[in-house]
C-alpha cells in the first residue's frame, strides 16, 4: 500500500482502491464522510497540481480537488 500522494505527477487516469488510513482522527473521519469517501473504493486520479500537490481525483461519479495533506493520510492500491 502507498499514500495517494505517491502517486502525483505520473500516475494521471490510474485507478487505485481505497485501502485504509494512516491516521484516523474523528474530524478527518467526518471530513471523508462528508466527502463521501469510503474504504474500498475505487478512485481515478485525474491530476495533479504541480504547485500544492493537491489532486483532482474522481469516484463514486463525484469529482473532488484533495489536498495534499488529505492524499498522505489515505493508503491505496492500484486497482
Amino acid at each position: 500500500m502507498w499514500n495517494l500522494s505517491t502517486f502525483e505527477g505520473q500516475w494521471t487516469g490510474q485507478k487505485v482502491i481505497f485501502s485504509a488510513l494512516t491516521e484516523s482522527p474523528n474530524d478527518f473521519l467526518k471530513y471523508l464522510n462528508q466527502k463521501k469517501l469510503s474504504l474500498n473504493t475505487e478512485i481515478s486520479i485525474l491530476e495533479t497540481e504541480p504547485f500544492d500537490k493537491s489532486m483532482k481525483v474522481k469516484y463514486l461519479g463525484r469529482e473532488e480537488i484533495l489536498s495534499q495533506m488529505v492524499c498522505e493520510k489515505l493508503l491505496v492500491e492500484k486497482a
